[in-house]
């Protein structure tokens, strides 16, 4: 359980990073340079969350991984818009690539997420 919040933590630490970057330096954030970051931390936060040695039994490990990759989609982008003031589904100039494939695509693969999401935390809280 403690994985499960540290990741979300993490994702808070992430928003307030992107935030003061974007209100407070007027810059815009490297979403790919911040990607290998978010991916070490996955992989950290996969050592923390995982009852079970996340590398040599990865198919333990796939609930996980879809539990972060989803969270990660359906808070990042809703925590940073809330903070900055924004309507909830905002997309900037900066916004990451398949927010650019249109409202629909974005709702879609938000409700997936959700589901996807729900399913994950349902095995790895059983």
């Amino acid at each position: 359980m403690f994985g499960l919040i540290l990741w979300i933590a993490l994702i808070w630490l992430e928003v307030e990073r992107n935030y003061h970057l974007i209100e407070k330096e007027k810059e815009k954030p490297d979403y790919l340079h911040s990607f290998g970051l978010r991916v070490f931390l996955g992989i950290l936060g996969l050592v923390f969350m995982c009852k079970h040695d996340p590398f040599l039994e990865w198919e333990l490990t796939v609930p996980y991984f879809v539990y972060e990759v989803t969270s990660f989609y359906l808070i990042f982008d809703l925590w940073l818009n809330l903070k900055r003031g924004k309507p909830l589904d905002y997309q900037g100039k900066q916004s990451g690539w398949l927010d650019k494939l249109g409202k629909p695509f974005y709702y879609t693969l938000k409700i997936l997420c959700l589901v996807l999401l729900i399913i994950s935390l349902t095995i790895i809280l059983a």
